[in-house]
């Protein structure tokens, strides 16, 4: 069979069964070799390469994504995938609840706050996308049910830990105080203040901090132990706060929350710098 041509269901199962243990074993804490798992189902595959089968895994990692899952690191997403692929993707989480309930234990646990040291190197550009960075949680008035995938959202599960926002927010107040005081900024940096705790939540932002120039930074934290490009829940309210003051606002993006925690800011309107989609519903029984 050549290299090129499209994988038959017992090869897309076998890269399934591999990409599924490796998953099951990141998400258990457990060190697994993915390099020498993929040569020892090199021989199902009938003459597949290793980027071949690192490719199919991104294809796993793209699907995963879309059912708002977990998917393994190092794999980022590849779209243009075999619908048989999804498929069989899909039937053999939903067969095997022992990775279930080991995503679910993952989504809700939040690690420890990140250490101080060098805050100022976490920062990372903003990730290239082919499509705007997803967001969901626009609020409608609707009794229609959202069209949801067969799996449990762990970015669900993920959005209602609250300790993992706060500590979120609380990184990036530390990273805001200690970019003013590099900058020489000592007074501003004082005055950086953590508002979803001072004044409460429901202002459209969590942070206000301040530009070199003394001016007004809103700041919304949006934080996840995943991926820089995992979906986030942000509402309506939030949505049109970043609109009305887009020329002092910023979105923080948080991600890989934890000892490797890193950050990446969207200034100005969300509606530009994301893609939204409405994913929950507002209903009066009539």
């Amino acid at each position: 069979m050549p290299s090129n041509s499209d994988w038959s269901r017992p090869e897309n199962l076998a890269v399934i069964d591999a990409y599924a243990s490796l998953l099951q074993a990141e998400l258990r804490g457990e060190s697994a070799n993915k390099a020498a798992t993929m040569r020892s189902i090199q021989p199902e595959l009938q003459s597949r390469s290793i980027s071949a089968i690192e490719y199919k895994f991104r294809n796993l990692s793209a699907i995963l994504e879309t059912h708002e899952w977990k998917y393994l690191s190092g794999y980022v997403p590849a779209e243009h995938f075999q619908a048989d692929l999804e498929t069989a993707l899909m039937t053999r989480l939903i067969e095997t609840p022992g990775i279930l309930a080991d995503a679910i234990v993952d989504a809700d646990q939040t690690p420890p706050q990140p250490p101080q040291e060098d805050i100022l190197s976490r920062l990372r550009a903003a990730p290239h996308l082919q499509h705007k960075i997803r967001t969901d949680n626009v609020v409608r008035d609707s009794i229609e049910a959202p069209t949801r995938g067969q799996l449990p959202s762990m970015f669900d599960r993920e959005a209602a830990n609250r300790r993992l926002g706060l500590r979120g927010e609380e990184f990036v107040v530390d990273y805001e105080r200690a970019r003013l005081a590099h900058a020489g900024k000592d007074r501003l940096s004082r005055s950086v203040e953590h508002v979803a705790i001072t004044l409460g939540d429901g202002l459209g932002f969590d942070i206000k901090s301040y530009n070199f120039d003394g001016s007004d930074l809103f700041i919304e934290v949006k934080t996840t132990k995943y991926a820089n490009t995992t979906p986030f829940f942000i509402s309506q309210n939030e949505i049109s706060f970043s609109k009305a003051r887009s020329i002092r606002y910023s979105l923080y993006r948080v991600y890989k929350f934890g000892p490797q925690t890193e950050l990446y800011m969207l200034p100005g309107a969300v509606e530009v710098s994301c893609s939204l989609t409405v994913s929950q519903f507002r209903a009066w029984p009539e």
